[in-house]
């Protein structure tokens, strides 16, 4: 499919399905906090992409998710929206499946900012971070706890290592 015209019957397909296994899901009003297992990374989902997340059911058109969108934000909104939305959840892994890069329209960011100006704040966010696994939790040990010199974990600031305790 040439870049030209890639993307041009995205009306007319179906979104993917989300991701649903190794995944720990908290709702915050209309905002979603997704904590991944798999990766330790925890990714906030704005109210926008939450909404194209909770539709990726393998049987929602673009076009419809379009339509709900554009009932919700009370503007025109194109598939190409849906489309960026959706490139925010493939990058942050929240899709059962990814996205074949040439299969959505050729767009640039700057021309959907331009486009939904008046809407930058529904613009379609995902937020990451990179959670420490829960081994690393505590990193010191405390005064009067066993510990032994030189290894891991070390005293808490402050504090040394004598006679197996920390003092």
């Amino acid at each position: 499919m040439s870049k030209k015209n890639r993307g041009q019957d995205i009306g007319v397909r179906t979104l993917p399905r989300a991701r649903t296994e190794n995944i720990v899901v908290q709702e915050y009003g209309s905002d979603v906090l997704v904590y991944d297992l798999a990766t330790d990374k925890a990714h906030h989902l704005n109210s926008t992409v939450t909404a194209v997340w909770r539709k990726c059911d393998g049987k929602t058109l673009f076009e419809e998710m379009a339509q709900s969108l554009e009932s919700s934000l009370k503007t025109k909104i194109d598939p190409d929206f849906v489309w960026m939305a959706l490139d925010e959840l493939d990058k942050a892994g929240l899709l059962g499946e990814k996205i074949a890069a040439d299969t959505g329209p050729v767009l640039s960011r700057r021309k959907v900012l331009v486009r939904y100006a008046p809407l930058a704040a529904a613009l379609p966010v995902v937020m990451s971070l990179v959670a420490p696994p829960a081994a690393f939790a505590q990193s010191c040990v405390a005064m009067g706890d066993p510990c032994m010199v030189n290894l891991p974990p070390d005293c808490c600031p402050g504090l040394f290592c004598e006679g197996g305790s920390c003092i």
